[in-house]
């Protein structure tokens, strides 16, 4: 599962309560890597096709996209994936910028989630 730390479920806004939700996988669940997403957006609803790119194509051949799914939601469920992407994001790019910074400062740069 993604990282816990961004997870709008358990985190919370100053002064706010957060409702109690339980989160459980469904049996049909997968994990699936994707290296290729495209949006489609109506008055209805956001679409998020999400593919893998087939290896050896491009160069002078077409490059080849296998979708693999579909994602549907509200314009208010993208607005909040969007939000949690940024968070995320900002987290891991503080993270890295971080460890850049130890590395140049030559301090030991502790391994995440290995016991010493």
């Amino acid at each position: 599962m993604a990282d816990q730390s961004a997870n709008p479920i358990q985190d919370g806004v100053a002064g706010t309560q957060q409702p109690n939700i339980k989160v459980e996988e469904a049996k049909d669940m997968f994990d699936k890597y994707i290296n290729a997403v495209s949006a489609n957006i109506t008055t209805n609803e956001v679409t998020l096709q999400l593919g893998v790119t087939k290896a050896g194509s491009g160069g002078q051949n077409p490059v080849t996209v296998s979708i693999v799914g579909n994602l549907y939601m509200t314009h208010q469920t993208a607005y909040s994936m969007i939000g949690l992407l940024q968070n995320a994001l900002k987290t891991y790019q503080d993270k890295v910028s971080q460890m850049q910074n130890q590395q140049q400062a030559g301090q030991a740069i502790p391994n995440e989630g290995k016991q010493a």
